[in-house]
């Protein structure tokens, strides 16, 4: 019975995990077809670079860490 149990929530978890990923490939396809579309019409004056990514590397890494922080813990 425990062996079900623990089967069923490691099934559920890797399905979460896996839309999850779907959710942020969705999203950054969204943000470089967005980035590329502005460097595909060449006639057009640009008044500022694309900028490809929306956060930086450091950025992406803290807000994912932060949902795994427990609310009395503390950062390290």
């Amino acid at each position: 019975m425990q062996a079900k149990k623990q089967k069923q929530f490691f099934k559920a978890r890797l399905s979460h995990i896996s839309r999850e990923r779907q959710i942020y490939e969705m999203r950054k396809r969204a943000e470089l077809k967005a980035a590329v579309a502005e460097l595909e019409r060449p006639w057009e004056p640009v008044q500022k670079p694309a900028n490809l990514f929306s956060i930086c590397a450091d950025e992406q890494v803290k807000v994912l860490a932060d949902r795994f922080q427990k609310p009395d813990g503390f950062d390290l």
